[in-house]
């Protein structure tokens, strides 16, 4: 199962048995930012952090730690639980492609990131 940077990580720090705040200290953060990457309010820890997150938890590999921020960064959005958001970035879209501020490959690139293809 492909899972988020906040996932992978609550998955390999509980494995490990280390606690939310054990692993933030380690890391020279606090307990309340890990607790925020892990339940995905925010997206991942800055790449400065990944180093020591392979030295603190066994298991964990740079290469796991960029899948899973790839994974985070794909938006992945409802349009019939966000009509206003979609309409408004469509409006956005057209507007840029009319005054040539995005190009056709960039607007077609947004299209497939916003449908959950990625790059």
């Amino acid at each position: 199962m492909a899972r988020t940077f906040g996932e992978y990580l609550r998955a390999k720090r509980v494995a490990a048995g280390r606690s939310l705040r054990q692993l933030a200290d380690a890391l020279g953060i606090t307990h309340v930012y890990l607790g925020e990457v892990e339940r995905g309010k925010r997206r991942t820890l800055p790449e400065s952090y990944w180093p020591a997150l392979v030295r603190e938890v066994p298991g964990v590999t740079v290469a796991d730690l960029q899948a899973a921020a790839d994974r985070s960064a794909r938006v992945s959005i409802d349009p019939a639980q966000h009509v206003d958001e979609v309409r408004d970035l469509a409006i956005v879209l057209a507007r840029k492609l009319a005054t040539n501020e995005i190009t056709n490959d960039e607007a077609r690139k947004v299209l497939r990131i916003l449908q959950g293809e990625g790059d």
